[in-house]
This record gives C-alpha cells, structure tokens and sequence, in this order.
C-alpha cells in the first residue's frame, strides 16, 4: 500500500470512530428525550481493534496485540451500574451473555460457561478470583506467511499488566 493510500486508510478509519461517538451520543440523546434512559440497558463493545502500522503491521489478524484485543466494553443502566466506574480486571467477551442475562433479572440462569460481570461493580475493587482471559488466533489461512501468525495458532493470557 503506498503512503498516500495508507494514510486515507487511516484516515477512513479515524473517521470510523468518530462517526459511531456521534451516533451512540444520538442514541443517548433520543433515549433521554424519550424518557427511556430511566429502564434501557445499552451494551456497547467491539469485535477487535486493528493495527495501523503500530507494530509494522496492518490489519488485525495476524497477531495478539493488546491494541488488537483489547476492546471497549461498556455496560449502562442507571441506578443499577455505577455511572464513570472502570473496571480495571481483564475480562472475556464470552461474560455478555450472562451479564446481559443478569442485567435483565434472570440471576437463575446457569448455562454460560463465563459468569456475570455484575460482581465487578456490585464488588469495586474485590477481585473475584476469575482466571484472566485468553486470547486465540488461528493462523490466517489467505496469507499463511503473515508474521507473526505464520506457523499456527497464537495464544495469549490476558493480565492487567
């Protein structure tokens, strides 16, 4: 990719960002003057981050950068999840389902291997005892020379360091 195309690249991509900050300020916006911010859960996350170069690198499947997997993750309810708190513990994606599942009233539910999230900030500052997270990559088949990934799986254990 030459260096103009890398950069309108980059660009787009900032662009990205910028443009979903401006539609989930809009969500919340409608959802107040509707008055739906008082009984709505929002969930707002991502599947990965992506590389720009930051590691000689581009795209996003080819390594297990913390900037590749370390995504946002932002629950909301009012009155039920403390408003700016910042958990600090890595987590797993794979904690949606039961989280979501809580956040509902279904605290019954016993069928996700991963539990509810609701302990980290029922609890700030206890640590539960969770083991930290792994990340996997598979080598990607399309451009099996692509370094790092190029002789098979990569795996990871995510910590706070």
């Amino acid at each position: 990719m030459s260096p103009q195309g890398f950069q309108q690249a980059s660009n787009s991509y900032d662009d990205s960002i910028a443009y979903v900050d401006d539609q989930v300020r809009n969500l919340f916006s409608a959802l107040h003057s509707r008055g739906l911010d008082k009984n709505t859960i929002v969930v707002v996350t991502s599947d990965h981050g992506e590389e720009l170069r930051d590691h000689g690198m581009v795209h996003h499947r080819n390594a297990l950068y913390r900037d590749l997997i370390r995504v946002p993750l932002i629950y909301w309810e009012p009155g039920v999840i403390p408003a700016g708190l910042r958990i600090a513990k890595p987590i797993s994606a794979a904690s949606l389902p039961a989280t979501i599942m809580n956040l509902i009233g279904d605290r019954s539910q016993q069928v996700f291997p991963i539990p509810s999230l609701a302990q980290l900030w029922q609890q700030p500052g206890v640590d539960p005892g969770w083991p930290n997270p792994i990340s996997e990559l598979h080598r990607y088949i399309f451009q099996p020379h692509e370094y790092p990934a190029y002789s098979g799986w990569l795996k990871t254990i995510v910590a706070p360091r």
